[in-house]
């Protein structure tokens, strides 16, 4: 590999990188708590509020999350599977 070649690379991944901060960024001025980890705590409270059928809108405004964040995190912890209306 050239150095040129390296550089356009490295200004390639350097753009990128600075997308996605830029991204999140943008994204945490209106929802705080975008891209941050869940703990068992914050996994516990989103499992009673589905329980109680609380509205995917209020759960995103307790968690100061989006919509994809809420829905997303259901998935993962199988909450529509475990406990599925029937």
């Amino acid at each position: 590999m050239t150095k040129e070649q390296y550089n356009i690379i490295n200004s390639t991944e350097n753009i990128k990188i600075n997308t996605i901060v830029a991204s999140v960024e943008e994204t945490r001025k209106k929802y705080e708590n975008a891209y941050k980890s869940w703990t068992d705590g914050l996994d516990n409270e989103l499992k009673t509020m589905y329980l109680a059928g609380i509205k995917t809108k209020d759960m995103m405004k307790h968690f100061d999350r989006s919509r994809g964040a809420i829905t997303s995190r259901i998935k993962k912890l199988g909450l529509k599977e475990l406990y599925r209306k029937t």
